[in-house]
Parts: structure tokens; sequence; C-alpha cells
């Protein structure tokens, strides 16, 4: 039995097609046979945050975002929807997660607090549920807390630096007699 070129030219072109498929979800970070487990998170601000950031428990990545978008009920809030390739990673209930910057130049990240406390650790969440979420406060507002002591402190110092001075001038106004 012969077979014809163009049968095997369209056998390539659907192996390449499924190539390609493969390829493109195995870049974006997909799983291409098994199935991701998929939670959500409502934040005030995203602050950067992107499709493709990493989300870590204790500095290990477990996982990644898939995207942030508006949220659909509540344009003032966003939507963040993250997976977890990591099987052996199971989350308690009571857990939390935390956009942080991971590093010095801004790259955000998702950080995972698992609730470790002994009697929630029987029950995990669901795929598909929310966690509570917070923000960590940007390097430029930890160093802002950092210096308001001090910038306080330095203006009552030169509070009192041009009372003296003022002080000096009137005594140099009025010379004392004696």
């Amino acid at each position: 039995m012969k077979v014809s070129k163009e049968f095997k030219v369209g056998i390539l072109v659907v192996l390449g097609i499924l190539l390609l498929y493969v390829g493109v979800n195995f870049l974006k970070g997909n799983s291409i046979f098994g199935k991701n487990r998929e939670y959500y998170a409502v934040f005030n601000n995203a602050n950067g945050l992107k499709a493709s950031n990493d989300v870590q428990i204790n500095g290990v990545k477990v996982g990644m975002v898939s995207f942030v978008h508006l949220h659909p009920d509540d344009p003032q809030e966003i939507l963040v929807k993250y997976t977890i390739t990591d099987d052996e990673v199971l989350i308690p209930v009571g857990s939390t997660v935390e956009l942080i910057s991971s590093d010095l130049l801004g790259t955000k990240a998702l950080v995972l607090h698992l609730n470790m406390d002994f009697v929630a650790t029987t029950e995990y969440i669901k795929i598909g549920d929310t966690l509570k979420s917070a923000v960590q406060k940007d390097i430029q507002t930890q160093i802002n807390e950092q210096f308001l002591p001090l910038k306080n402190k330095t203006e009552e110092l030169i509070g009192s630096v041009e009372s003296i001075n003022q002080l000096e001038n009137l005594i140099r106004a009025f010379p004392v007699i004696g």
C-alpha cells in the first residue's frame, strides 16, 4: 500500500500544529497534561503584578500568576488568578496570600502564608476559592516610615538653633551696661 505525498504532508502539518500548541503552553508555564489548581485573590492595588509572576512559599516557587484584571463586580478592586503547579502543596483553611516586591528592582510576586495551626490543617482550601489577601508596603513607604522620626527630630533641632540665633541677636541689640 502506497501512502500519498499529500497524506504525509498533512500528517506533518498536524504534528507541527500540535508541537506548536504544546510548546507555547509550556513556555507560558501552563500544565500540558495535568490540571493546575487555580485560586483567586482580590487586591485594592496590583502595583505592577502581571501574569507569569511567581507564587512562592518561603521563597520557593510553587506556582505562577495566570491573570490580573479588574474585578467584574467592583472595578475598584483587582482580581488575580494564580495556579499552584506543585502537587504536594495543600493550602490549609485560614491561609493568606500577600503581594510583595521580590527584589530591589520591583519585581512582584505572591507569597502564600500557610495557616499552620494544628486545628486548621485537616481542612484545605478548595480549588477555585479566594484567599484573604494583603499588600506589602513598597520600599519607598518603608523608608519614609524609618526616616520620619529622624526628620521630625532634625526639624526640632533646626527650630531650636534658630531660636538661639534670635536670642543672640536680641542680646547684641541691647548691650549690657556694667
